[in-house]
């Protein structure tokens, strides 16, 4: 599928963000996955929910709208790459997108 390798060849993203006051809990969402860069929009970022699987889901979210981030343990793959996993706590009531690969069918 064309949006696989789309997924694939963007750089990963290295962002570093720090809440003293650890009110995200309260005032943000949890969204897992690993964070890529925009392709042409330096303001936001591409978070890849299932690295590994078939059905790819993507958000797409405004920098400025990320709480926190909480580094989780790498993914390490068969061929020895490793993927760098996250969690992001989005502000409550930011606008996200989500991206998911589908089939198109037959009308039911």
């Amino acid at each position: 599928m064309p949006q696989t390798k789309y997924l694939e060849e963007l750089p990963t993203l290295d962002v570093i963000k720090f809440d003293p006051s650890r009110r995200y809990r309260e005032e943000g969402v949890l969204y897992a996955g690993t964070p890529r860069k925009h392709p042409y929009d330096h303001n936001k970022i591409i978070l890849l929910q299932s690295p590994f699987t078939s059905e790819a889901v993507f958000f797409e979210f405004k920098v400025a709208d990320i709480l926190y981030i909480e580094e989780l343990p790498s993914i390490v793959t068969q061929q020895g790459e490793t993927i760098k996993m996250v969690n992001l706590w989005i502000k409550k009531g930011a606008l996200g997108l989500r991206f998911q690969a589908f089939y198109v069918g037959a009308p039911s």
